[in-house]
């Protein structure tokens, strides 16, 4: 399990870098949108809508990268961790961090971009805490 997130964090590491350099105003505008639809599915308090929001969202953000391989590899992550993500009733600094990365990769900033990914962390931290407690 700690493979599964540790792929999935460098894979949006690269992510993030490349939709930074690669994205177009009508994508970063998508991502904002979707940024939005996380932070209105948060308060839901249903972590099935929260985990298919925040997945929206780094979904894109893969696409943003503009290579396949990418793309490919995070589906099958995701597949393999959707259940555990929809069990998650934490969903974190989700609204802040989402907006901080959109920003971020509006801004063509690739740094600051993978120091917004914190939340990958925190679900990670949470995830095996709960599979592991």
């Amino acid at each position: 399990m700690e493979n599964l997130f540790d792929m999935r964090e460098a894979l949006e590491v690269l992510a993030v870098r490349r939709a930074a350099e690669r994205a177009t105003d009508t994508q970063l505008r998508e991502l904002a949108s979707l940024s939005e639809a996380a932070h209105r599915a948060t308060p839901s308090g249903r972590p099935e809508r929260i985990s298919r929001a925040n997945t929206a969202f780094h979904h894109h953000i893969v696409e943003l990268s503009g290579k396949e391989l990418p793309a490919t590899t995070q589906e099958s992550l995701e597949g393999r961790l959707r259940r555990l993500f929809q069990q998650i009733d934490a969903p974190g600094p989700l609204r802040e961090e989402h907006r901080l990365l959109s920003a971020a990769i509006t801004a063509a900033d690739g740094d600051a971009a993978v120091c917004a990914l914190r939340h990958v962390r925190h679900y990670r931290d949470v995830a095996l805490q709960l599979l592991f407690e």
